[in-house]
């Protein structure tokens, strides 16, 4: 029988911190701090990992949201209207995968990329500004997501990780832009 992923992560993590660690000569700080920095990450993702399946659903429902509030209902956008029901019917089906979700949100994203592509000049710095309003809270998440890590010093005032997924992208919808 093979072990699963968090008790693979959780020995390997004993074995760096209890075996590894205190052999590296004290004298050598660079490998003492790069153990140190495997071991956080390694614990972030075992922290992170019984959590992958609601971060796709959750960042699919984002990009629907920001999808959303780039409909502008022309008929050239056909493949960007295909994309974003396909990627709707993904994120309305329980017994999606988390790989069938991560490929409809980017299937999704390179349509909304050829859509914001072809928007005139003069519409194109509104689009940024509804696009940016849709896209916060999948941005705010991503930084919850690696707060663990330390490098966002602002990160301590976003919502927990377990609220952030739980929230509906209804505040996500940003302004409809018109072409």
């Amino acid at each position: 029988m093979i072990p699963d992923l968090e008790l693979q992560l959780s020995v390997t993590i004993k074995a760096l911190r209890d075996v590894v660690l205190p052999a590296i000569n004290p004298g050598n700080g660079v490998a003492t701090e790069q153990t140190h920095l495997a071991l956080a990450t390694l614990g972030m993702v075992r922290a992170h990992l019984p959590l992958r399946q609601k971060l796709a659903q959750t960042e699919l429902n984002h990009a629907l949201a920001m999808a959303q509030s780039l409909d502008t209902g022309a008929t050239a956008e056909t493949a960007f209207a295909a994309a974003r029901e396909r990627a709707k019917a993904v994120a309305d089906n329980p017994a999606s995968g988390q790989d069938e979700m991560e490929m409809a949100r980017l299937a999704l994203l390179e349509e909304m990329e050829r859509l914001i592509a072809d928007v005139p000049t003069d519409r194109f710095a509104a689009l940024g500004r509804s696009c940016l309003a849709a896209m916060k809270p999948q941005l705010d998440l991503q930084r919850r997501w690696a707060a663990d890590a330390g490098f966002d010093p602002e990160a301590t005032g976003l919502p927990a990780i377990d609220e952030m997924l739980s929230q509906s992208p209804a505040n996500a919808k940003g302004t409809p832009v018109s072409r």
